[in-house]
Formats: structure tokens, C-alpha cells, sequence
């Protein structure tokens, strides 16, 4: 646990110092749903928690589908598309089909990975913004030595 919640708040703080407003959103969006299912874990009765998760997961792919939409970023559509995957495997376990069939260690381990891809491609999202403006900066000021600044002789 301790090393998911030093990689959110590593991703979150990367995306709010470096990222656009889409990523910001989404880190935020996140970083939310993430803390407010450790407090499910903590304090909901445990037969509510599994019903509480996933509206929290249906929540945050809300709040990603229209981050993505308002932001057009490829990335943000793809934490959308991870997290339409964690309310797939949370409406299998809801329907008891992957404790039946004795994946119950599955079920933890591929949202495990959702999680942590949505870290990722929050990461990379943010990369792809900061670099995307470092580039647009560097080209927008003239070169130090232009012809056009020359002083005539």
C-alpha cells in the first residue's frame, strides 16, 4: 500500500507541477477515488465495500470520460478505457462469477494493474504536455544571432 500511495502522490504532484489542466483534473479525479477507497476499506461495514467501490470507480470513469472529452487527450481516453476495465472486473466480482471460480486473488491483482496504469498513462499524459510546450517555447523565440537583427554597417 505504501508504495501505491508514494506513486500517486509522486504522479499527482508531477502532473499538477508540469502537466496541462486535463492532467491536473484527472490526477485530482484519481488521486480522490484512490484515497477515498482506502477510507471504504477502513471504515465501510464489509459486505457494503465492494458496492461502495464500484460507484466510486463508476465516479472516476465519469469524471475521466469528460476530462478526456473537454481535453482531447489521447492519454486521459486511455485511463478512461482502464478504468471502463476496473467496472468490469468490479461487475464480475459483484456477480460472485470470479469468487466462484476461485480468482478471487485475480480480482485484486488485475485492479492492481488498472491502478497502476492509470498512473502511468496520467505520467505520460503529462510527459507528453510538458514537452509538447517545452518544444513550442524553444521555437518560439528567435535565434540569438537572426540576419533580421543585424545592425547595418
Amino acid at each position: 500500500m505504501q508504495l501505491g500511495l508514494t506513486m500517486l502522490v509522486a504522479v499527482v504532484l508531477f502532473a499538477w507541477i508540469k502537466g496541462g489542466p486535463g492532467e491536473r483534473v484527472g490526477s485530482a479525479a484519481i488521486a480522490m477515488a484512490w484515497i477515498g477507497s482506502l477510507a471504504v476499506e477502513v471504515l465501510a461495514p464489509r459486505d457494503a465495500r465492494a458496492t461502495i467501490l464500484l460507484f466510486f470507480d463508476f465516479a472516476l470513469a465519469a469524471a475521466l470520460l469528460a476530462t478526456a472529452i473537454r481535453y482531447a487527450s489521447f492519454w486521459l481516453g486511455a485511463t478512461m478505457m482502464l478504468q471502463a476495465f476496473v467496472l468490469a472486473v468490479h461487475a464480475l466480482h459483484q456477480e460472485d462469477g470470479l469468487r466462484e471460480a476461485g480468482l478471487n486473488n485475480a480480482y485484486i491483482v488485475a485492479l492492481n494493474l488498472s491502478s497502476y496504469g492509470l498512473l502511468l498513462a496520467v505520467a505520460i499524459s503529462t510527459t507528453t504536455k510538458w514537452m509538447a510546450r517545452r518544444k513550442a517555447a524553444g521555437s518560439a523565440s528567435p535565434p540569438a544571432h537572426s540576419p533580421a537583427m543585424a545592425h547595418p554597417v
